[in-house]
């Protein structure tokens, strides 16, 4: 089914490694992991109406950075990155009650 090949280095013990090409399936990381499509998402960024700046905070904010993080990127202060942050929220919330 498998086979092993020795790893042998100098002052270790013995240790077997199984050679991939014995496997009996096959990996495939395209299928496992699915392209994921944001197209909703970015339409529905496009139709808040976000300024540039709020869209980059959002971009920021949403790749996991914190306040004092994006401040210091786009070289802002801590407080003009909380009110953006707001003001998207509202955005937000604004779209959503439309769309009901």
């Amino acid at each position: 089914m498998f086979e092993r090949k020795c790893c042998v280095k100098p002052n270790q013990e013995e240790s077997f490694c199984f050679s991939p090409r014995f496997l009996p399936f096959v990996i495939d990381f395209e299928t496992q992991y699915e392209i994921e499509d944001y197209t909703k998402v970015d339409t529905i960024i496009h139709q808040m109406r976000l300024t540039v700046a709020e869209e980059e905070t959002l971009n920021y904010y949403m790749a996991g950075l914190g306040f004092v993080a994006i401040a210091q990127m786009q070289n802002v202060n801590n407080t003009t990155v909380w009110r953006r942050r707001k003001s998207i929220q509202k955005k937000y919330l604004r779209y959503v009650v439309m769309q009901d």
